[in-house]
This record gives structure tokens, sequence and C-alpha cells, in this order.
């Protein structure tokens, strides 16, 4: 998100009415989920990989390392902006919202 959106958002957002915030949150968490399905697919898809080279157990735990690994990585990393139109629209949703 751009940094100017992401300030103002965050020292506005208490004044806000409450059809405003739930709209900013509902926009925040579609964004988020969005990002976590694109990141799980993507450890999903390595994880088979390896499995096929035996480098990856396909246990009973299979998913939830795969999960688990996910998690991580998006309290640790921030994902690159404009992976897909569909963050690009998110985006720009978000930024009418925070100047409207």
């Amino acid at each position: 998100m751009d940094e100017a959106i992401r300030t103002k958002l965050l020292n506005e957002y208490d004044s806000y009415d409450e059809v405003k915030k739930t709209s900013v949150s509902k926009v925040l968490w579609d964004t988020y989920d969005m990002l976590y399905e694109f990141k799980l697919q993507q450890n999903l898809q390595e994880a088979l990989l390896k499995a096929q080279k035996n480098e990856e157990k396909l246990d009973e735990d299979f998913y939830a390392r795969v999960h688990e690994k996910t998690e991580s990585e998006m309290t640790k990393e921030s994902i690159e902006e404009g992976e897909g139109n569909e963050l690009e629209h998110l985006r720009t949703k978000l930024q009418s919202l925070a100047q409207g």
C-alpha cells in the first residue's frame, strides 16, 4: 500500500463513520485473504515438488506444515505490490475509500 494512503488511514480511521470503517476493514481483510491464498498455493506447489523428489513427506502433517510455513512467511515478509490485477483493484478501492 502506498505510504501516504497507509498514513492517512492510520491517522483518520477513528474519525470514520461505522459504514466507512466496515468498508475499509473488509477491503483490508479481502486483500490479506487474497495474498494469503496466493502464498499458500505457492508453498503448496513447492512442497509437492519437493515430495516428488523425496525431500518432503506426504504424511498427515503435510498440509499443516505448508500452512505453518505460509503463516510464518506472511508475518515476516511484505509481498510486493501489484502481484496481479485483483490486488491493484483492491488498492484502488482502498484509496477511494480513504479519500472519500
